[in-house]
């Protein structure tokens, strides 16, 4: 359960597909974005390998192909490889 309802809490449901620090020309898209419980959000955001293995990968890869054109060039060589196949 995510902390959706939670209002002190409510950001930490929301987990950004691609980091926006290091993706800022799609920081702010709209698809780049899952709402995750606090736990899956840490698991997500610990390393790609990890977080390609829990089941809500696959609808993070589904939104990322709504926005991967959307990525700078400069960019794209950062995208990491479990986006890509």
């Amino acid at each position: 359960k995510s902390c959706k309802d939670n209002e002190k809490f409510w950001k930490w449901s929301i987990a950004h597909i691609l980091p926006k620090s290091i993706f800022k020309s799609i920081n702010k898209h709209e698809a780049n974005w899952i709402e995750l419980c606090i736990d899956c959000h840490n698991t997500y955001d610990r390393d790609w390998d990890t977080a390609s293995k829990i089941p809500v990968f696959k609808l993070a890869k589904e939104k990322f192909n709504l926005f991967k054109d959307k990525i700078a060039e400069d960019e794209k060589r950062r995208i990491p490889k479990h986006f890509l196949y």
